[in-house]
This record gives C-alpha cells, sequence and structure tokens, in this order.
C-alpha cells in the first residue's frame, strides 16, 4: 500500500510505471479528482497502453453533502476519448465484486467508477441475488433485470436501484417496464438492442450529466447500427447541484423512482 496523499496525479502516474514494471496497481480517490485532476496522467497511461485499475469513489449526485465541488457529473465523459481505458459503472455490491475479480484478472487501463451512499443488493422477482454466486462479469454485457413489453428502462450504477423500484410502481399501473442494466458506456450487447427493438420506447436514467453520459453513448450506437425508437428520453443531471443529501438531489433532477415513473407514464402515453 502506498498513500500518495492530495497527490492524485502523482498517484496515477506512480501506478502506471509501477504496472510497465510488472505489477497490477489499483488506484483510487474520488472520481472528481481522479477525472479531472490526474487526466493528463491518465491519458499518458492511455497512450502508454499501461495496466492502471483507477477505482473511483463518490461519484455523482451519490456524494451527496460534499457539495458541487466533489459531485463528479462529467467524469465518463472524461476518458470517453480515451481508447485504451475501459469504463464500468457497478450497481450493486455484488456486481461490484465480480467487476473488481474481472479488472484484476484482465490487462488493461479500467475506469471503475462508484457512487457514495449505500445500495442495496439487486434481487430477481424469486428475491434471490441477481449477481449471485453463478454470475460471471464480462466486459459489455448488458444485464436484463427484469423483462417487459412497454418500455426499455436502460441503467447503471446506483439508479438501477431506483429503476427497480419504478418497475414496482409502474405494474400497479398496468405498464410492463423492462430494465437493462449497462455498465459500460463504451459498449453494448444483443441485450440491449433486442430490447430496444421489442418496446421501442427507451428511457435512460443515470447520475451523470446527460451531455457525455450513458444515454448519449446509447443513442449513438443505436445510430451507427441503424437502430430506431418511437421515443428516446435521456433522465440525469443537467447542472451543478447544491449540498444535500444522495435521495434528496436525486429527487431533484428526476432520477429517483418517482421521476422514473412519471417519465415511462409520459412516454407510453
Amino acid at each position: 500500500h502506498i498513500e500518495c496523499g492530495i497527490a492524485e496525479q502523482q498517484m496515477v502516474s506512480c501506478s502506471g510505471g509501477l504496472s510497465l514494471n510488472g505489477f497490477v496497481p489499483f488506484c483510487s480517490t474520488f472520481g472528481a479528482f481522479m477525472s479531472s485532476r490526474a487526466k493528463d496522467q491518465a491519458r499518458v497511461n492511455d497512450i502508454n497502453q499501461t495496466n492502471v485499475k483507477m477505482v473511483a469513489t463518490h461519484c455523482g449526485l451519490s456524494v451527496g453533502e460534499d457539495g458541487p465541488t466533489h459531485q463528479a457529473i462529467d467524469d465518463l465523459g472524461s476518458f470517453l476519448g480515451f481508447p485504451n481505458t475501459m469504463l464500468i459503472e457497478p450497481a450493486d455490491p455484488n456486481h461490484c465484486d465480480r467487476i473488481i475479480r474481472y479488472i484484476a484478472e484482465h490487462y488493461g487501463n479500467f475506469y471503475v467508477r462508484m457512487g457514495r451512499h449505500k445500495i442495496p443488493v439487486l434481487t430477481k422477482e424469486d428475491g434471490t441475488e441477481f449477481y449471485g454466486t453463478s454470475y460471471a462479469y464480462e466486459y459489455g454485457k448488458c444485464d436484463l433485470l427484469r423483462k417487459g413489453d412497454d418500455v426499455t428502462i436502460v441503467t447503471a450504477g446506483s439508479t438501477a436501484t431506483e429503476a427497480l423500484s419504478a418497475h414496482g410502481e409502474l405494474a400497479k399501473a398496468g405498464i410492463n417496464a423492462e430494465i437493462v442494466i449497462a455498465s459500460s458506456v463504451k459498449k453494448f450487447d444483443s441485450t440491449i438492442i433486442k430490447s430496444i427493438k421489442k418496446t421501442k420506447k427507451v428511457l435512460v436514467v443515470q447520475d451523470h450529466h446527460v451531455d457525455c453520459g450513458l444515454g448519449n453513448q446509447l443513442a449513438s450506437h443505436m445510430t451507427q447500427n441503424n437502430i430506431s425508437a418511437e421515443k428516446f428520453e435521456i433522465l440525469g443531471v443537467q447542472d451543478y447541484q447544491l449540498s444535500g443529501t444522495s435521495a434528496d438531489l436525486y429527487k431533484d433532477v428526476g432520477i429517483d423512482s418517482s421521476g422514473i415513473v412519471r417519465a415511462v407514464k409520459k412516454m407510453v402515453k
């Protein structure tokens, strides 16, 4: 363990050097600092095709009370242009466990994005763990959390919990929503494509700025692959937010379960 203090640039550069000498370094700090203060050093690591595992915490509005200076709402956008850096956002503790094991075993630069507030373990309809012992993570694999026919809710990270909560409320209103977890904004698989072709309505929910995250990447992927939708909407962060609990901030920008329910109801009118 090497403590670098508040020297994030040094930490990322040090990690790059260690990786080129045979080590498998994991470096961690707040997402706001990893993606902005140390972006130059991460870019050099990308050029050198190192083997650095950047694991960022306190990302998005999940950081809550730490305020706008610490709310990393554009961090994925910082690394989207790095061809040799893979971006991943786990949806629950079990998912995170499998992802960390995966990046430890696979060569390359990774940026794993996590929030601050506690999120529950996602479950299947029978109550068992969704990311159970039989689950094996694959980069770019999308996971079908709930099946549906009326609308496709695409989400990642902590907003998967909000989407799952909204699923129950929508069911009471006679709306059968399909939930797809897309853990990487740079790669999508057939799971999400089949869902979009089936429902023709897409709602993307993300704890990230709307202009440079999951929604924009998915829209680009759909366009490049000639996949159309009757309706496509992105719920996310559009401006800097004040200090507050993650729950309050999620509610304010409409990425909590109630915001998702409202958006879906408008789409399926």
